[in-house]
């Protein structure tokens, strides 16, 4: 039920655009904080549009940047296969 005298923000085409960037890689929480609005609103959106943010252990999903943000040492898993 929606709150009395809430009213809503529309979203713009640029904020979708945001959202849909990086809500999968980001989270809701990096992305609320970018648009100036709540984790809610930025979470219940990204589920209707069926977006699905990034699960807690999983392996960051950009391969070339580590979890300490760093790029993969010299030498790495990738550099055996060569």
């Amino acid at each position: 039920m929606r709150n009395r005298g809430v009213r809503e923000r529309v979203w713009s085409r640029a904020e979708i655009e945001l959202l849909s960037r990086h809500y999968g890689d980001r989270g809701g929480r990096w992305v609320a904080r970018a648009l100036a609005r709540s984790v809610d609103s930025v979470t219940s959106f990204a589920r209707r549009l069926g977006l699905q943010a990034p699960r807690a252990g999983r392996a960051h999903a950009r391969p070339d940047v580590t979890r300490a943000g760093t790029a993969p040492p010299p030498g790495g898993p990738a550099a055996d296969s060569a």
